[in-house]
């Protein structure tokens, strides 16, 4: 599994521990619905801009979705 693959299944799991739909995630990261599934789904990459979004608003924690420590 290459990271984006890894970092995308831990993007959906969170939003499912939270018990967010994929709209409520989309709208949290100022893309549309689609793109958003694309990111879950590994289709495309998430921009770092996206990921500031989402720590700006508490739905993940930065250093989990990266797993740098």
């Amino acid at each position: 599994m290459s990271h984006i693959e890894e970092v995308a299944n831990r993007l959906k799991g969170l939003r499912d521990a939270l018990g967010l739909t994929i709209a409520e995630m989309a709208s949290a990261c100022s893309v549309d619905e689609e793109l958003y599934k694309k990111f879950e789904s590994a289709e495309a990459d998430i921009p770092v801009r996206t990921m500031g979004m989402l720590t700006e608003n508490d739905f993940l924690h930065f250093f989990y979705l990266f797993r740098i420590f």
